[in-house]
């Protein structure tokens, strides 16, 4: 018995020693999986390390987004949401598709622009206006290309994307490269652009930009 109770006690010594120099197997080797919030705060941080999902990171640091797994998916989404509208901005401009720049835009957001050609609708004047060549000799249009890195900032239901363009056109042997800015606003879950933009503006042949394209479109 007594040599038992000894034996007994010198592992338990052991145990204690190896535990407090950190090399204790059962640490290093444990293979059970992290907890639910472990795995939440480790999507977290993969969304923050990229650049273009810098804005849901911050989001997720206040615990909104990792309350709840459903949850933590939003962030994500509304920005895949907003970076696909852009996306098919830049697509209809390039393939002069009238009817699907207007349905991009709010109601009336195109009202303020002085389009070349007029036809018979919003969509007809849009397709006839893009790549229009001015007789004054302004470069003419032929498509524009998106920087894979836009910065978007939420508000509320708005957004506003800062991205690099770069526009070709017929008559230039160089492209044009410059920042754009888009104003998007959610309404009933459909994101929207409210405000023409640089690719607008130099699709349909204007040079000089105005200044409006500055502000936030209130």
């Amino acid at each position: 018995m007594a040599r038992f109770l000894a034996t007994v006690a010198a592992t338990a010594i052991f145990g204690l020693l190896g535990g407090g120099c950190g090399q204790s197997g059962a640490v290093e080797g444990d293979e059970s999986p992290p907890d639910s919030s472990q795995t939440e705060a480790v999507s977290t941080t993969t969304i923050g390390s990229n650049p273009a999902l810098a804005d849901s990171a911050r989001e997720g640091r206040d615990g909104a987004a990792t309350a709840h797994p459903r949850r933590a998916k939003r962030p994500a989404e509304r920005l895949a949401a907003v970076r696909q509208v852009v996306g098919n901005y830049a697509t209809a401009v390039n393939e002069r598709d009238g009817a699907a720049l207007c349905d991009l835009f709010v109601d009336g957001a195109l009202d303020r622009v002085d389009l070349p050609v007029r036809g018979a609708n919003c969509s007809a004047s849009l397709s006839a206006s893009i790549g229009y060549a001015d007789p004054r000799g302004l470069p003419v249009f032929e498509s524009v290309e998106l920087g894979r890195a836009p910065a978007i900032r939420f508000d509320g239901r708005s957004a506003r994307v800062t991205i690099p363009i770069a526009t070709s056109f017929t008559d230039r042997g160089n492209s044009s490269f410059e920042d754009d800015l888009i104003y998007l606003v959610n309404h009933r879950d459909k994101w929207r652009i409210e405000a023409p933009s640089i690719i607008l503006y130099r699709a349909i042949g204007v040079a000089d930009l105005p200044l409006s394209l500055l502000r936030a479109p209130r």
